[in-house]
């Protein structure tokens, strides 16, 4: 876990190392101290989240914000980030957050809602793409990626279900392929030549003919 989490701040320390971060906190372009990348208060006493990094994309939230033509200070300077932030600040407070989400739909601006735990699974792009699912009446984050058809349709399975529906050896990953006789031989000189691993795992149907790769081990 340490090992992942300092893997994870490579970038940080790349850009540390050239002096373009300060090891002091929100202060930084992407910890809340640049003003087009953080998170604001809607006058509904909700949040937006802005990141607008890229040149074009702060264009299009100056302009969405109506500040376009305000005289404010450039984007990358620094000095000028307290008279951004208190601009930023008081535009979006003029606003609720639906009504923002409205002004910003369809744009390129970076700026989304913030939205409670209890919103996230009727907005629309998370409907779309069933970024949540309910399984026995309990919200959960659906499966990525999704290979299985089931997955799409169902929601995740329940870690028991490969116990309670052994005759279903898709839910383990499995692949049938009894239509394909020479894959099946393929498989078996791989096996005779030592490339396929044996693995216990519940037993399989008898007429399960496939041919059974572990997941990372299969072509050596």
């Amino acid at each position: 876990m340490v090992d992942g989490a300092a893997y994870l701040l490579a970038g940080i320390y790349g850009l540390y190392s050239q002096g373009s971060w300060a090891d002091e906190r929100g202060v930084n372009f992407v910890d809340s101290g640049a003003p087009w990348y953080d998170v604001y208060k809607t006058k509904d006493g909700k949040w937006l989240s802005v990141g607008a990094i890229e040149k074009r994309f702060y264009e299009e939230l100056v302009e969405k914000l109506g500040l376009a033509s305000a005289g404010l200070p450039k984007q990358h300077d620094r000095r000028g980030w307290p008279v951004l932030k208190e601009r930023f600040v008081a535009a979006i407070a003029s606003k609720t957050r639906d009504e923002w989400e409205r002004v910003f739909e369809g744009s390129d601006a970076c700026v989304a809602p913030v939205l409670a735990l209890g919103e996230v699974e009727k907005h629309p792009h998370n409907v779309a793409r069933r970024t949540f699912v309910r399984r026995d009446g309990v919200l959960q984050p659906g499966p990525a990626p999704r290979f299985l058809p089931h997955q799409e349709r169902d929601g995740p399975r329940p870690a028991r279900s490969w116990r309670r529906q052994r005759g279903h050896p898709e839910g383990l990953g499995f692949r049938f392929r009894r239509d394909r006789p020479a894959e099946q031989d393929r498989c078996h000189r791989r096996r005779q030549g030592g490339a396929i691993v044996s693995v216990r795992f519940p037993p399989l149907p008898s007429d399960f003919a496939g041919c059974w790769r572990p997941p990372g081990r299969s072509e050596l």
